[in-house]
């Protein structure tokens, strides 16, 4: 499955990693609205992941803890075990306050 992009322009590379197209696509808005150079690329599950990865480097990927194949602190030892693909910064968002989730992905980076 290929990733849906979305060219705002062409300098900041934001991957959005999240199984509701509904958040996807809210993400994207929020985005594009703040007018800056990027290109989003938006994948759903995990298995999607690996692919995003080969065909590019991202400065920031928003990733979703709950995912139907996975979890987001698995996206992030994907991205640890890329070294170069990934260079900035990662934001993680769930809906579930499951305790100890917060740490984990803290100390993941």
């Amino acid at each position: 499955m290929m990733p849906d992009s979305c060219h705002c322009c062409l300098q900041l590379r934001i991957l959005i990693l999240d199984d509701s197209t509904f958040d996807r696509i809210k993400f994207k808005r929020l985005i594009c609205s703040t007018k800056l150079d990027c290109e989003i690329v938006e994948i759903g599950c995990l298995a999607d992941l690996d692919n995003a990865l080969k065909s590019q480097r991202y400065n920031l990927m928003i990733l979703d803890y709950d995912l139907p194949d996975g979890n987001g602190l698995e996206a992030l030892q994907q991205l640890r075990h890329r070294e170069g693909k990934f260079q900035q910064y990662s934001i993680m968002i769930t809906g579930n306050e499951t305790l100890g989730v917060k740490d984990l992905a803290l100390s993941y980076g």
